[in-house]
């Protein structure tokens, strides 16, 4: 049983996320194999390489140089159809979340996490789940809840309801101000998401962070 966890980089450095996923693959037993993507790719690939696994497998690719799904499904698809591993462990990071759907699709699998689908992701579930397994959810659900008021939308997806990528983008909203982005960017880096969340605000603006420890004083 091998297998294979796809490392995340961005110019040659890896994203912290994946020895996250080199350890939970080695918790999994059996060999590992760790796959580096991209085009300028070597210093990421010696940076996993000082992990205990069995090989670090470079794809490397002019036209992987920048992030794009279909590349990136289409390269990891054939790379998986040659090496067949048991099972693929991804960094649980946005990128992961981009592509994964669409090459479990390609290969005909389906996903594994520690979240449920939810409303922002149950319109997806057509692309990892068979036809004859959406009817059974669809008929536990009317079997429970003929008249859809118990958290509608949250496992079997309305008529009309639209994927994660949409759900939150509003066109005739403002960009996301550069400080809040590099924030984000630096929550996602550092896995810090047990932060307290206003600490953000005040970072983004540049405050000192001023946290309420009374218990009545929060928000």
């Amino acid at each position: 049983m091998m297998i294979l966890v796809v490392a995340e980089q961005r110019d040659g450095r890896l994203n912290r996320a994946t020895w996250e996923a080199v350890a939970a693959a080695q918790q999994a037993g059996g060999p590992v194999k760790v796959v580096v993507v991209g085009a300028d790719i070597d210093a990421a690939a010696a940076e996993i390489g000082a992990a205990d696994v069995a090989e670090v497998i470079g794809l490397a690719a002019s036209a992987l140089a920048g992030y794009t799904s279909d590349g990136y499904v289409s390269a990891l698809a054939t790379l998986i159809g040659q090496e067949q591993p048991s099972h693929v462990f991804f960094a649980h990071t946005y990128q992961t979340r981009d592509f994964v759907p669409a090459l479990a699709a390609r290969l005909g699998g389906t996903l594994a996490g520690e979240h449920g689908d939810g409303r922002l992701r149950a319109p997806l579930l057509p692309s990892v789940w068979p036809a004859a397994t959406l009817a059974r959810f669809a008929a536990v659900k009317r079997a429970f809840d003929p008249d859809t008021i118990l958290n509608p939308g949250a496992k079997v997806a309305l008529p009309g309801a639209r994927a994660v990528d949409r759900v939150k983008y509003d066109p005739a909203l403002p960009p996301l101000p550069a400080a809040a982005r590099q924030v984000l960017a630096r929550v996602e880096g550092d896995r810090a998401y047990a932060g307290f969340r206003l600490d953000l605000l005040d970072e983004a603006s540049g405050r000192s962070a001023g946290r309420l420890d009374s218990p009545v004083g929060g928000i």
